[in-house]
C-alpha cells in the first residue's frame, strides 16, 4: 500500500528531518506539511492523506486528535513524540491515534512502524507472565522456553521472552542465539526507544518467538535499574501478545517490581526435598502482601514431578497451605537431549508428557486471564 502523508510538526528542525525521512521511505509520499494542527484541519483534506504524522509534544495537538479522526476517517494517525511514554501512548490511542513513533525518525523506522501498525497495531491485548523461583534449580528456564513454543504453536501469535535472570541467564544458550544487544542495553536505552525501535534488541528464536537475551557477564546485572526495566516491560507488551519473563532467583527490588508489573506469576518449585516446602512457605508469606488478588495472580507449579497423582497433589497442598495449579512431569532425558541438540523438548516431541502438561496448564488458565488458549 502507498501512503500519502500529512505531516504536522511544530519544531522546524524536526520538520525538515521528518520530510527528508518521508521522501526516502519507499511507498511514502509527502502530501502536505504544517507547523500547527490548525492548518492541517483547515486545508489538509484537499491532499487526501491516508497517513497523518502528528507531533504530540504539543498539548494542543493532542487535544485535536478526535477532530482529525472525524475529518480524516480513512487515515491512520501516528503520533510523534520526543520520548516514548506508556501513559501518553495509551492516552492518544484512546483519542483515536494508532500508536506513537519517537522522533527524529529514519526512513526505515517509519516503514517498520507502519508495518507494525498494519500487522497488529500498538494496541495489543497483551499478557505479561513472570516465572519466579525462591531458591532456583527448579527447571524454570526450561519451563519458560517450552511454554513460549507451545503458545506460539497453538495460538499463532508472537511471543516475547525476556531473560531477566540477571547474573546467570541461559536463554541464549537454550535457543543457540548470538545476541548483539542484551537486556542491559535495552534498559539503558529505554528512554530513547519506541516499541518499533525496541524490536531490534530482540533476537528471533523461531518465526514467532523472539528473545531479549540476558547479561553477558554477572557483574552487568548492576547496570540494570528496576524502574527502567518496568518501563521496558510496558513497551514490550505494546508489541507482543505474550511476554514471558524469566526472573532471577530470590526476592529483590528487581524481581518484585517485575512481578508487580505483570498480569500473572508462576511460582516454580521442583520436587526436591522437605526443604523445598519450607522455602515455598517463606515465599508465600511474602506474597501475602498481594492480598485478595493473590490466588488469581500467583500460580504454583511443581516441576520435575515423579508422582503426578491427585492424592499426592492434595497431600502437598495441605502441607504448603496453597493450591497447586499444575504438576509438570520429570522428563529429564528428553530435556537433556533437546539441550544437546539446541532445541526444546516441546519441539522434539510435541506429544511428550511435558508438552501435554504445559498445554493443559494453559487450557486451565484460558478465560481467567487474557490467555486465549483454545479448549480443543
Amino acid at each position: 500500500m502507498d501512503f500519502r502523508v500529512l505531516l504536522v510538526e511544530n519544531n522546524s528542525i524536526i520538520l525538515d528531518q521528518s520530510v527528508n525521512a518521508i521522501n526516502k521511505a519507499p511507498g511514502f509520499t509527502l502530501a502536505a506539511k504544517y507547523k500547527d494542527s490548525a492548518g492541517a484541519l483547515g486545508q489538509g483534506k484537499v491532499f487526501r492523506p491516508n497517513l497523518i504524522l502528528l507531533d504530540i509534544d504539543s498539548e494542543e495537538n493532542i487535544q485535536v486528535i478526535p477532530k482529525l479522526v472525524r475529518e480524516y476517517p480513512h487515515a491512520t494517525i501516528l503520533c510523534l513524540c520526543t520520548q516514548w511514554d506508556a501513559e501518553l501512548t495509551a492516552r492518544v490511542m484512546r483519542a483515536g491515534a494508532a500508536g506513537c513513533l519517537v522522533k527524529p525518525f529514519s526512513a526505515p523506522e517509519l516503514v517498520d512502524a507502519v508495518k507494525a501498525l498494519e500487522s497488529s497495531g500498538q494496541n495489543v491485548t497483551s499478557e505479561v507472565i513472570t516465572f519466579f523461583s525462591p531458591k532456583g534449580k527448579s527447571g524454570q528456564t526450561t519451563f519458560v522456553a517450552n511454554t513460549a513454543l507451545r503458545l506460539a504453536a497453538k495460538e499463532q501469535k508472537n511471543v516475547a521472552i525476556i531473560d531477566a535472570n540477571l547474573q546467570f541467564g541461559d536463554m541464549a544458550i537454550f535457543f543457540n542465539l548470538a545476541p548483539t544487544t542484551t537486556i542491559v542495553e535495552a534498559c539503558r536505552d529505554v528512554k530513547n526507544l519506541s516499541p518499533v525501535s525496541l524490536t531490534s534488541y530482540f533476537v528471533p528464536a523461531t518465526a514467532q518467538v523472539s528473545v531479549l537475551c540476558g547479561t553477558r557477564k554477572p557483574e552487568d546485572a548492576e547496570k540494570i535499574i528496576p524502574k527502567n526495566f518496568v518501563e521496558l516491560i510496558g513497551m514490550v507488551r505494546s508489541r507482543f501478545p505474550y511476554v514471558l519473563i524469566d526472573l532471577s532467583v530470590g526476592f529483590s527490588e528487581f524481581t518484585v517490581s517485575a512481578m508487580e508489573a505483570s498480569d500473572l506469576t508462576f511460582l516454580v518449585a521442583s520436587e526436591d526435598s522437605v526443604f523445598e516446602n519450607r522455602h515455598l512457605k517463606k515465599a508465600l508469606y511474602v506474597f501475602e502482601g498481594w492480598g485478595d488478588t493473590l490466588q488469581d495472580k500467583l500460580k504454583l507449579v511443581y516441576n520435575r514431578v515423579q508422582n503426578t497423582s491427585n492424592a499426592y497433589k492434595q497431600q502437598l497442598e495441605e502441607s504448603i497451605g496453597y493450591p497447586i495449579t499444575a504438576f509438570l512431569p520429570n522428563e529429564y532425558d528428553l530435556v537433556s537431549r533437546a539441550a544437546d541438540e539446541g532445541r526444546m523438548a516441546s519441539d522434539i516431541r510435541p506429544e511428550s508428557k511435558l508438552s501435554t502438561a504445559i498445554n493443559q496448564l494453559l487450557r486451565d488458565l484460558h478465560g481467567k486471564h487474557q490467555i486465549r488458549w483454545e479448549k480443543s
